[in-house]
């Protein structure tokens, strides 16, 4: 099962053959059955990964990938690692730098394009302006760098970005000004 974020593209061919390979630019969620015969693998940027039966999430964009996985376990290489990845962990890669992140994902909001939830666990209200910024293509500005770190505990389940706003706008008691290219969230 592959379910593909916006402006996301995926190649594969009519017919696997000895493996199973696809090319992704983008996002995809895949939800992969072991098979030990046709391992399934995912080419990104310049990245592989090997599945070894399992869940998980590959973001690539610009020059960052990162790949978390829900259940079992993945194998990432490029030209300079060669690292496994458990569940409830995430791995970031950045293309032309040798450094790496893993590190365990606390937060869900990488879901939203597959359950239309965004899930809130101590997220830091920056964190969720990202995901809604990209969810409903809109610029989102947080005045305020303390209003940057409040933290927010919640499920919005296929809410309107309006909707949202104002669970934002009564939980902090702040204000939200809206113009027709930006949000502005303040004080």
């Amino acid at each position: 099962l592959i379910t593909l974020n916006k402006q996301s593209d995926i190649q594969y061919p009519a017919k696997f053959k000895k493996d199973r390979t696809v090319h992704l630019q983008g996002e995809a969620f895949f939800k992969i059955a072991p098979n030990k015969e046709k391992p399934f693998k995912v080419y990104t940027d310049g990245i592989t990964i090997t599945v070894l039966g399992t869940s998980f999430n590959v973001r690539n964009k610009g020059n960052t990938t990162e790949i978390i996985v829900e259940s079992g376990l993945v194998r990432v290489t490029d030209s300079l690692h060669d690292v496994l990845v458990h569940p409830s962990e995430k791995l970031i890669l950045h293309r032309g730098d040798t450094t790496l992140t893993k590190d365990f994902t606390k937060d869900q909001l990488y879901q939203y394009y597959r359950t239309k939830e965004f899930v809130c666990n101590n997220t830091p209200l920056w964190q969720l302006a990202a995901s809604l910024e990209e969810a409903y293509n809109v610029k989102i500005e947080i005045s305020d760098p303390a209003l940057r770190q409040l933290q927010i505990n919640t499920v919005f389940d296929n809410q309107s970005l309006d909707q949202i706003l104002s669970i934002i706008k009564e939980t902090f008691r702040i204000r939200i000004d809206r113009s027709p290219n930006r949000i502005i969230i303040q004080p």
